[in-house]
């Protein structure tokens, strides 16, 4: 027993002076400059800049992930962007017709005259009328955006990659619900 706990002991002294060599080592991180005047990085999207949802032009596919066939439309989703509307009124040849933008959109789905698409942590639900309007309504922090699968980071403080400059998170201005790559001026933060 006495010499089980004298090789313990002795597992713990090398463990810890191994450590201290390690910690003594370790280079120091060095923050980038700030003197940077104009630079590519990120602008946070804060929830009052997108209330107006709007159908626009046509975008060329960049990531885009599920298919849903609503009516005759099929709606193709783009990572954290957004979805693609399809006239599928023939299917051998559906056709674009628009793009409807929405920071920080995972999913969609649609029901009767409701489609259904997340926006970071809220939950919109985009009524199509019959003169053709799009009336949205957003029910608030519905989701822990940010903290979902395999995220290492909360999105509401950081961009969604490291390594780049990015314009500072303002609370003053409301809850981040997404990012987009810009050109900065005088950036003052960086992941």
């Amino acid at each position: 027993m006495k010499q089980s706990f004298t090789r313990i002991r002795g597992q713990v002294f090398y463990c810890s002076l191994l450590s201290l060599f390690f910690i003594a080592c370790a280079e120091e991180f060095d923050p980038p400059t700030f003197d940077v005047e104009q630079i590519e990085g990120y602008q946070p999207i804060y929830d009052v800049e997108q209330l107006e949802i709007d159908l626009t032009d046509p975008i060329d596919y960049v990531a885009p992930r599920n298919v849903i066939k609503y009516q005759n439309f099929l709606f193709i989703s783009e990572l954290a962007g957004g979805f693609h509307v399809l006239n599928n009124t023939n299917p051998a040849s559906p056709v674009k017709i628009g793009f409807f933008s929405i920071p920080s959109n995972e999913n969609i789905a649609a029901k009767g005259n409701v489609i259904y698409a997340d926006s970071g942590p809220h939950l919109l639900a985009m009524s199509i009328e019959q003169d053709g309007s799009i009336d949205v309504r957003r029910l608030e922090n519905v989701f822990q955006y940010g903290k979902r699968r395999n995220r290492e980071f909360d999105l509401t403080i950081v961009p969604p990659k490291s390594g780049y400059y990015f314009d500072c998170v303002e609370d003053e201005k409301g809850a981040v619900v997404g990012w987009k790559k810009v050109i900065l001026n005088n950036p003052q933060c960086y992941f």
